[in-house]
């Protein structure tokens, strides 16, 4: 293992994620609030130990380096999921590197938060930066919690505060809390930042997204949210709502639900916040474990709501303009043209344009999405985003199902690639025609969602409308 020291800071910080992204280079490792008997000689031997594990692929070792408590990134079942990841990632010739750029002992307890990255040996692998969470445990060092870190999203945390990558809000953590932004897969609309209380179970998940045209009003997303926080909860258990209601924050109105539910064995609450800023939706998912101490995390919770500040429509750059049925992006560099007695209406979300077209009647609505990747897209890497998102779709939506294989075509003469798919999106069957387009360092997300009697009808004027796109100077 290599151990270098750094004079201080974090090392540049280079780019999105996923197979898109060029090699990466070795990266300095965060140790902050390092309390006795805890210190940065023990953290040094704790990684020192976790590679070897890894070199010798020694599950047993790996098992114990891991609290009993383990969580990674938060889900219920992942502690066995990472156990299973690490054994792997042994297996395949992986190596750690990092450096201590500052170990400073604090009265806060003997907790260390560790900035990580796992790199596979193997020519063009990906690297994987993360957080860890280090804790004393029957007088040993053994990490708590593991958290994927993005690099191009860290460029945007100063101090306890996160701006979002579009500019259109601020998120700050409470004192001695960490911020720890994860990757975000390419192709999806989701700015997700996770706040972490290192001397507690408690955390905070922040979401910014695009509210879905099916969901009528926040109650009703709550309701659907509470229907998968049941599947969720375990066996012969179900969850009780605690409160719920209209809520107010940052100046925008929203509604909040407080539920408790038994999670992987744990009396957990859950506060849920959604507020609405014209069709997006900031969430806020709170956790505390136990149930109990839910009266003592409030409070940090109820902090990270006052510092949350969504910024003017004015700090935000890159609009597009709507003439007629045209929609043009004079800085994103693209026009595209909607079918006749379609409406167009541009979203905010976190891509870096949104803009959503919908046919006179019925249920359904294209959608066309813009992602600055920062590097040229090679056309063999779309398949990636594609087959990503249909993973993640897999683990709430078992019943999704391809219609036919990927194909292959050009749009406006860059790559592209077309898949069909079917299954349910928050109750309403729909079947979803998506077009990845690699136009320069940008990627392009073309999809129809269409009731299943609607899509064969409005299939072609999708088709049309896809075939309208062009690069603009």
């Amino acid at each position: 293992m290599r151990v270098r020291r750094a004079a201080g800071g974090v090392a540049a910080l280079l780019g999105l994620a996923a197979l898109l992204l060029p090699p990466l280079s070795a990266s300095r490792v965060l140790a902050q609030g390092v309390a006795e008997p805890a210190d940065s000689r023990e953290v040094h031997e704790f990684f020192e130990k976790l590679e070897r594990a890894f070199d010798s692929g020694d599950a047993g070792a790996l098992a114990k380096l891991l609290s009993k408590r383990y969580e990674d990134d938060f889900e219920a079942d992942g502690g066995g999921r990472m156990r299973e990841r690490l054994a792997a990632a042994s297996r395949n010739g992986a190596r750690i590197e990092f450096d201590v750029v500052r170990a400073v002992p604090r009265a806060v307890g003997a907790t260390a938060v560790v900035r990580t990255r796992v790199a596979d040996r193997q020519p063009d692998a990906e690297s994987d930066l993360a957080l860890f969470v280090l804790r004393k445990e029957d007088g040993a060092l053994v990490a708590a919690r593991r958290l994927t870190l993005d690099e191009d999203a860290e460029r945007r945390v100063a101090g306890r505060t996160y701006r979002a990558a579009d500019g259109s809000f601020e998120l700050g953590a409470p004192a001695g809390w960490a911020i720890a932004p994860p990757r975000r897969k390419v192709g999806t609309s989701f700015e997700t930042v996770t706040l972490v209380d290192p001397e507690s179970e408690a955390y905070a998940l922040f979401v910014a997204f695009a509210i879905p045209f099916e969901i009528d009003s926040l109650e009703t997303m709550a309701r659907l949210d509470a229907e998968k926080l049941a599947t969720l909860a375990d066996k012969g258990t179900s969850p009780r709502v605690l409160a719920e209601g209209k809520f107010a924050a940052a100046g925008l109105d929203g509604y909040q639900q407080v539920t408790e539910a038994r999670v992987g064995g744990k009396d957990q609450v859950f506060r849920r916040v959604c507020l609405q800023r014209e069709r997006t939706c900031y969430q806020f998912l709170f956790r505390s474990t136990p149930s109990d101490a839910y009266a003592r995390d409030a409070v940090a919770f109820d902090e990270v709501l006052e510092r949350f500040r969504p910024i003017a429509d004015t700090a935000r750059p890159r609009r597009g303009v709507i003439d007629g049925n045209l929609y043009r992006h004079a800085d994103v560099g693209f026009e595209i043209a909607a079918p006749p007695g379609w409406a167009i209406e541009e979203a905010q979300s976190s891509y870096t344009a949104q803009v959503f077209f919908t046919p006179g009647s019925g249920q359904s609505y294209a959608m066309v999405c813009a992602l600055e990747i920062g590097h040229p897209i090679e056309p063999d890497a779309l398949a990636t985003p594609i087959e990503e998102a249909e993973k993640d779709k897999r683990k709430t939506i078992p019943a999704i199902k391809r219609l036919g294989a990927i194909e292959d075509g050009t749009v406006d003469g860059n790559a592209a690639k077309t898949v069909v798919q079917s299954y349910p999106i928050e109750g309403f069957e729909r079947t979803v025609k998506s077009t990845y387009v690699a136009a320069g360092t940008t990627l392009f997300v073309l999809v129809l969602h269409a009731t299943p009697a609607e899509f064969e009808a409005i299939e072609g004027e999708f088709d049309a409308l896809v075939e309208s796109f062009i690069r603009t100077p």
